[in-house]
Formats: C-alpha cells, sequence, structure tokens
C-alpha cells in the first residue's frame, strides 16, 4: 500500500513555461537579445523542453546556436539572472494546491524532494504557497546528497515514518526521479512535463500527464494492491 506522495518541484509542481514567458521581459532588457520578446520566449520555451533533461548548458548552447543573442552572455550570467528570477516569479498550475489538499484530505502524507541550493529553492517554495501542504520538505543543499542518489529518497522515508516502498515518487525527469526513486526501492511515477525519455532507463512502471492524475491513480494503484 502507498502510504505517502512525495514530488519533485520543478517542471512538476509548478508551471515553468508560462513562468519563462513572464520573466522574459526582464531577460529581453538584461541581455542583448537579437528577437522580439515572444520569440525569445517560444525560443526558451521549445529547448527547454526539448533539452533540459541534458541540463542547462545544453540549452544554452542551442539558443546561442539559434541566434537569441546578439552578443551571447556567458552561461554563468545566464543561469544567475534565471534562478535569481525563479525564485521571485514562479506560475503555479491551477491544479497543484488542490491536487495537494485531495491526498491530504485521503490521509496519505505529502512529501517534497528538490535538488538545489536552500536559498532558491526555499524561496519558490515560499513564494508558491506550498508549504503548508507538505509533511516534510527535503532541499538537496541541506543534505550530503542530492537524487538520483537513493539516500535522499530513503531518508524521506524515514521522516515520514514508513518503508520505502510504501512511497511513491512523482517526478519529470528519467534518471534523477524515475531512476532514483526505484533504485531506492520507492514506486516512481513519471509526470510527463517534457515527454521525453533517456533510451537506456528502465520505463516508469506508471506515467501521468500532470499531478492532477495522481489521487486517481494511487487510488488504482492501492485497490490493486489490496
Amino acid at each position: 500500500m502507498i502510504k505517502a506522495v512525495v514530488f519533485d518541484m520543478d517542471h512538476t509542481l509548478f508551471d515553468r513555461y508560462a513562468t519563462i514567458r513572464k520573466v522574459m521581459p526582464a531577460f529581453c532588457e538584461a541581455f542583448d537579445v537579437a528577437v522580439s520578446e515572444e520569440e525569445a520566449a517560444e525560443l526558451l520555451c521549445k529547448y527547454d523542453r526539448k533539452l533540459n533533461i541534458f541540463g542547462w548548458p545544453t540549452v544554452f548552447k542551442k539558443l546561442k546556436d539559434k541566434g537569441m543573442f546578439n552578443t551571447a552572455p556567458h552561461f554563468a550570467q545566464y543561469a544567475a539572472f534565471l534562478y535569481e528570477h525563479f525564485t521571485k516569479i514562479s506560475v503555479d498550475y491551477p491544479f497543484t494546491i488542490p491536487t495537494l489538499q485531495t491526498l491530504r484530505d485521503s490521509g496519505v502524507k505529502v512529501g517534497m524532494i528538490t535538488n538545489g541550493d536552500h536559498d532558491i529553492q526555499a524561496a519558490k517554495i515560499e513564494n508558491l504557497g506550498y508549504g503548508p501542504y507538505f509533511d516534510e520538505i527535503i532541499i538537496s543543499g541541506d543534505c550530503d546528497f542530492e537524487k538520483p542518489e537513493p539516500e535522499i529518497f530513503i531518508e524521506m522515508a524515514k521522516r515520514l515514518g514508513i518503508q520505502p516502498q510504501e512511497m511513491a515518487y512523482v517526478g519529470d525527469h528519467p534518471v534523477n526521479d524515475v531512476d532514483g526513486a526505484r533504485e531506492a526501492g520507492c514506486v516512481p511515477i513519471w509526470v510527463k512535463t517534457y515527454g521525453i525519455w533517456i533510451d537506456d532507463i528502465e520505463e516508469a512502471p506508471y506515467e501521468v500527464e500532470d499531478i492532477s492524475f495522481v489521487p486517481a491513480l494511487l487510488n488504482k494503484i492501492n485497490q490493486t494492491e489490496a
């Protein structure tokens, strides 16, 4: 039986592409951009969706290759800008908080594991108002390990007072979320933010279009196990 559902944050709980579009006026003001705000937003959303599972440097290189910039900034400047603005401007999916509340109302424990610096990730959580909906939150910057290391998933299970096999983990990244959770003995659920898989990674046992489908899937899993 699944007794807890734990979520990734970025690309899973909030609308990254609406967030990118909202950040774009400041982005175009900060950098020497060769295209309109609308075109810049489309380029960043397009290649983030296709390439972000391979890392931000890969996305940045593609943006340069596609002529987004007249004079490209250094990657460190680009990344620092986005990190800073994502802490201030994050657009929630309309279904995120209702889904978290539905899970809590059903008696399921709810957690979050997110990789990243404490200050950056904590600012996003506060900005989005997510804190009250979680029983436990682990930010990798506060730990000696990060996803996909199994220890971070096992630590969450300990904090929730359950066994790893009683914990479902919901995330978008084939390696960090799905494979990491599986190696820890948890039940991985792939949320198809990108819809792009990595060929040499074993497929997730469950997948959803977005997290609003998780409560019904959880009921189905638990009924099968009963």
